[in-house]
Order: C-alpha cells, then structure tokens, then sequence
C-alpha cells in the first residue's frame, strides 16, 4: 500500500463479536485460527500498527458494532464467551429475506435500546484504545438492521414515549456520544469516525436504501454534534444509473459541517474499479479530503489507480483537535557523498508551544530555482521524527541545481513552517555550465566516458529546425533524440548509458544550416 502512495490502514479488529487483539471481554477472532476464541502466537493488532507506523501510514481500528454474529445457532463457547452467550438478553435474531419475502440468511444484533449494551460497548473500545497506539477507531455496523427489528419489549420500557424511530435514531445518538467523549478524554488526538451507509436520505438521482429512514442512522447529527472527525460514507456506486456517486459525494461534503469526508469506494465491485480514476476525480472536485477503497484485495494491482495516486499526499490535519504547529527543522545542509549521492543532515527541534514533538519529517526537493511544499510532485519522503539525515540519490539528474527543505509533522498532522534551504550541484552537468559564444553550438558530453548516463548540452542562436543523432562506430543511427523545433536557447539532453552497448559513438547536430559532430564512449 505505502508504494502506492496511500497514507492510512483501517483493519478490522472487532467483526462479529470477536477480537483480533486479547481481551477480557471478548474472544479471539475465528479468522485468526479458524477456531473462535483461538489464541495466536502473537498479538496481531501490535504487529499491524507498528508495521503502519513504520512505514509512515495512520493505522485506523475498523470496530463493527451492533451486528455481532452471523447464523441462527449461538456461538461455541469460549473463555471469555461471546457476547450472545454471555448476554442472550442484550441480543436479537434479525432475519434477511428476498424481495419475495423469503428468508435467506440470519443475524444476532445488539439491540441498543438497551443502556447496558451502550455502556458494554464504550468499555470494550476503551479496553483497546488504552492498549494500543492507534491513530483512529472506525465505526461499521453503528445502525439498526431495518424497521421489523425485535425490539418492542426494550421500547416498551426505554421508550417514554417518543416515537420509535427517533427513539432508535436516539438509541445510537447516545452510544457515539458517550464513546467520543470517553475516548477523546483519555487521548485528544485519536481520531474518531464512521461508515454510514451511502444514501442518508433520498435525493434526485440518488434513491434507496435510506440510512436515516430505515436504519435509523443520523450521521448528520453525530457531526453537526462534533461527536464524529470524520465521515466515510459507503458510496458503493458509480457514475452512471442511480444512485450517481457524484450526486451522494457532493451532498454528502455540502453537510460535512467542517468536519472531514473521506469517500469510501465499493472497489469489491469489478465495474467500479473500473471507474476508479473518474471516481477520484469527482472525490477531490467536490472537495471532499480522500477515498477509502473497500477492499485491499481488489486494489492491490498494478496502476489500477492510472496516476491519480502518483505523489505522496500529506494526511490533512484537524485543526478542532490541534492548530499549533510543530517547530520546524534547522541547520540544514547538503553534502555531495559520491557520484549522484546527496548527504541531508538538519537538527531535530525542541517541542513546540504545546509541547508535541516532532512525528515525522517531510523532505521536500524542488528542481532549479522555483517550487514549493504545496505542490505534491516535490515531496521526496517522509521520515520518522528521531531522524536527523537522509542520503537522496538523484540517478537521472534533469538540472543543474536542486534545492532542498525539511518540515516537521506533529501527531495531529499540523505542518511546520520550512527549514532553511541547502542546495546541491549536479557535477557532470556543471562542466556543461560555461558560457557560449552566442551561434549554434555542440558541447562535448559530460561525464566521458561514461556507463549510465552522460549528458549532451548546446545551444541555439535562434529558433531552429533541430535534429540531434547517435551513431555508432558503423555509421549506423542509434537514437534520434531531438527532432523538430526549438527556440533560441540552452538545452541539455540526458542520454542513457543502459541502452548502449560498450564502444565508442558519435552525436551530430544539425540546426538551419550549422553542423557539429563529437564523438564519446560508453564503458562497463
């Protein structure tokens, strides 16, 4: 994933009542083992969000809430048992059925009008978010099944009256708020989000399964409340038909209410991944922060993304959680260390006004004279943040000069302001830098000889029909590399040593009338 340029994991640890980390809860996960409650021979969510960090992505704990069992039969038993042996009477059997009403598959759902299960619940997430450095907990299954769910007895003692959807609605209303405000009391930064279903309420061009009136799903207000950080709303469809993904992306960012949206891709399904790219696009013309794609799986091949993901995006911070930036590096500077090799060394700062520390590093290269950190195509790298050097190589060098800065990322993702600037010279190409005599000219490549690349510099007087050759020994043509019109300027071409044969070559420009030839080898 991180040579693909995505930033964060989510990984689901809680699927149907079961846990991928050791609780005194809840048992080990089946998918572990194959046998629920099954212990590993090692803790499955410590390995995976050290391998995260370590690569510099966020790791996100995907938690499946309510539905906590799949079958009619209960569960083997375990130590500690499952939550529909442990608590039958927290528990419900929801029956899916066909369009002709014919039962297909069967469930156990918590039923959340329960303050018990609430409480349950908050404490099982704060078991984990006590005892693991995750960066998120990411909410699945926060809704109720549909309508005809089995909860009349608990309405009946729980409801005071209010009307039964919006007393369901509330049900769920009650658990994000209180797990928000425990969570965020103990760390302040872990982010906290969720996975509503796609279509909240209908809209034009966007009909059916309604979150808010069938599932009893109110994300709107878990934001408008600022009990979510973000929102991924399962926007499992595509461009064309109905519902239009472009449609719920925009609706869903014009009622983000400040808060961040990161579109979640039904990239499981063949004609959608298709429409990845035209999917991306739409994500960041609507304005929406990032997609999510559902699952690894399906996207876990080559340019399936087609670009879109070429450069490595920055997580964008949130600034209710922390505004105060980290110190930036100093002292920064750049040492040549051999042939293409380039030494970073700078000095880690002390905390910023909050006392965070530094997180990571961000490296940033620009080419010549210009560039800036907003642009996504000069980041080089991130590193960690107890890192105070980083040796660049610059194989296929394209200028003379390059400039480096540095900035530091705290645990909130809050950017600092640049280092100071080093630059380097690229060596072969600045015996390529005297000055010419102001007519077309050829100068000799550099380095010569040479086995990986050498570069060929000239210049024009004026605009000119430009034709740039290599020829062998034999006489015959090798590469055309220049054909066509170019203005009056200097121009350096990079030639490629790995394409060549060992031997001696020579180069020829022609430009309106003028003629150069020089010759030059290629070693091994």
């Amino acid at each position: 994933m991180r040579s693909e340029n995505l930033n964060t994991v989510i990984l689901q640890v809680r699927s149907r009542g079961d846990l991928l980390y050791p609780s005194r809860y809840e048992p080990w996960a089946q998918s572990l083992t194959g046998t629920l409650g099954g212990a590993p021979s090692y803790d499955p969510l410590r390995f995976a969000v050290q391998e995260a960090h370590n690569f510099g992505m966020e790791f996100h704990a995907w938690w499946n809430v309510v539905k906590v069992a799949d079958g009619r039969d209960r569960p083997p038993s375990t130590a500690p048992p499952h939550i529909v042996n442990a608590h039958r009477d927290w528990v419900r059997l929801w029956v899916n059925r066909d369009r002709n009403g014919k039962p297909t598959s069967s469930e156990w759902w918590l039923d959340m009008g329960i303050p018990e299960v609430r409480m349950y619940l908050v404490s099982l997430v704060m078991e984990m978010v006590r005892d693991y450095d995750i960066d998120g907990v990411h909410f699945d299954y926060l809704r109720y099944p549909g309508p005809e769910f089995d909860d009349g007895t608990t309405y009946a003692r729980y409801g005071n009256g209010m009307p039964k959807d919006d007393w369901r609605r509330e049900n769920l209303n009650k658990f994000v708020r209180a797990v928000y405000d425990s969570i965020t009391a103990l760390r302040p930064m872990l982010k906290v989000g969720s996975a509503p279903i796609g279509i909240y309420r209908n809209l034009p061009g966007a009909e059916g399964w309604q979150a808010y009136v069938e599932l009893f799903q109110d994300a709107r207000r878990w934001l408008a409340e600022g009990k979510q950080d973000y929102i991924m709303p399962q926007v499992y469809w595509g461009m064309k038909g109905n519902p239009k993904f472009n449609v719920l992306v925009h609706n869903w960012q014009e009622n983000s209410v400040g808060r961040h949206v990161y579109v979640g891709v039904g990239a499981y399904k063949p004609a959608i991944l298709n429409e990845l790219p035209a999917l991306i696009d739409t994500t960041r013309e609507a304005g929406a922060l990032g997609n999510c794609f559902f699952t690894y799986d399906d996207i876990n091949r080559a340019d399936v993304f087609a670009g879109r993901y070429r450069y490595w995006a920055l997580i964008p911070p949130m600034p209710w959680k922390d505004s105060i930036p980290p110190n930036p590096p100093a002292s920064l500077a750049a040492f040549e260390e051999n042939d293409g090799r380039y030494l970073l060394q700078w000095t880690i700062p002390t905390p910023a006004l909050d006392g965070d520390s530094v997180k990571y590093f961000v490296v940033y290269r620009f080419i010549g004279g210009s560039g800036n950190t907003d642009d996504p195509s000069n980041l080089l790298v991130v590193l960690g943040g107890k890192q105070s050097s980083y040796l660049d190589e610059i194989a296929r060098p394209t200028s003379l000069r390059y400039r480096y800065v540095i900035t530091s990322l705290d645990k909130g993702n809050v950017e600092s302001a640049p280092s100071n600037e080093a630059a380097v010279m690229i060596a072969p190409l600045v015996a390529l830098a005297r000055p010419f005599q102001p007519t077309h000219s050829l100068a000799q490549n550099s380095p010569n000889p040479f086995s990986e690349f050498s570069f060929i510099a000239y210049e024009l007087r004026e605009r000119a029909r430009v034709d740039l050759r290599l020829t062998d020994m034999n006489g015959k043509q090798v590469q055309t590399l220049v054909s066509g019109m170019e203005d009056a300027g200097r121009y350096v071409v990079m030639l490629d040593g790995e394409r060549l044969r060992p031997g001696r070559y020579t180069y020829s420009l022609t430009a309106n009338g003028f003629s150069a030839t020089k010759s030059m080898e290629v070693s091994r």
